[in-house]
């Protein structure tokens, strides 16, 4: 039964001994940035995380492990540590990445969440009476009746005539 290797360990001989694995550079460049866009894709991921990478393996690594993102992990990515970050620079690329970098690098903080504007408050109901009713009409005796309009004066009905799908206009036709 083979025993697993722990790459941890690997890697970290392989760093320290880069002259020995010279001729592997090829695949160890690879396995890194593989390394690294797999950390950075991760669901667990956090602003904390981030930061941790990124105090890690530095700017230039940033740099190149970024670029090799697609936009929808880069959208994923910025969700998760940056939810509050403005809909126009998550739409561009190109600043969503420059800010992650400078998320990741501790050169800024995640956006605040914006807070929404106050409702006005709404009109006060006036007390209700003991009837249940608001109490913000006077009392009959105060009120003075309206005026009545004068009444208006019908119009004749209106004739109906005969058009020519009518039985009065057929009946003419049938006669002549």
């Amino acid at each position: 039964m083979a025993a697993e290797i722990d790459g941890f360990a690997v890697l970290a001989a392989v760093a320290r001994h880069a002259k020995a694995f010279a001729a592997a550079e090829k695949e160890v460049n690879l396995a890194a940035g593989k390394i690294l866009s797999s950390q950075l894709k991760a669901k667990d991921l956090t602003i904390e995380g981030l930061r941790a990478v990124g105090e890690a393996v530095g700017e230039t690594a940033l740099l190149h492990a970024f670029d090799g993102l697609k936009d929808s992990d880069l959208n994923s990515l910025k969700k998760r540590v940056d939810p509050h970050l403005p809909v126009g620079m998550a739409a561009d690329g190109g600043a969503a990445r420059v800010h992650l970098i400078s998320l990741a690098l501790g050169r800024s903080a995640p956006q605040a969440p914006v807070s929404k504007p106050a409702k006005p408050p709404k009109p006060a109901k006036p007390p209700k009476g003991k009837t249940g009713k608001a109490t913000d009409t006077p009392p009959a005796e105060q009120i003075a009746p309206a005026p009545k309009a004068p009444a208006a004066e019908k119009a004749p009905p209106k004739r109906r005539r005969g058009g020519l799908g009518s039985k009065a206009m057929a009946a003419t036709e049938d006669d002549k």
